[in-house]
């Protein structure tokens, strides 16, 4: 039993642009149908007595609450004084060549 029939193929296949010859609507119409004869057989399972399965972890929230922290950081003038500065600006490696920025 088919439930798809080959013109339906078709038809969808035209709605999809797609070129699809007699042999292969014929092949995807047995396919099809087979797949959603499964979709019928498990919407007939009586499930109205299990729970539903959204959530199988059981987490609730265990994200931290998102706080500024002052101590994690050190003090800026503090970074400064202890890398290589150079007006104001700290030295460092360049990127694209083996010399360092000025």
């Amino acid at each position: 039993m088919s439930i798809l029939s080959t013109e339906e193929v078709q038809k969808i296949a035209n709605l999809a642009r797609m070129a699809v010859s007699d042999e292969e609507a014929t092949a995807a119409a047995s396919n099809l149908s087979g797949i959603l004869e499964h979709f019928t057989a498990i919407r007939s399972i009586d499930t109205t007595n299990v729970p539903p399965a959204d959530d199988v972890s059981g987490l609730q929230n265990v994200m931290r609450e998102d706080i500024a922290r002052d101590d994690v950081f050190a003090n800026p003038k503090t970074l400064l004084h202890n890398a290589d500065a150079q007006d104001g600006y700290v030295r460092v490696s360049a990127v694209f060549a083996d010399e360092t920025v000025s």
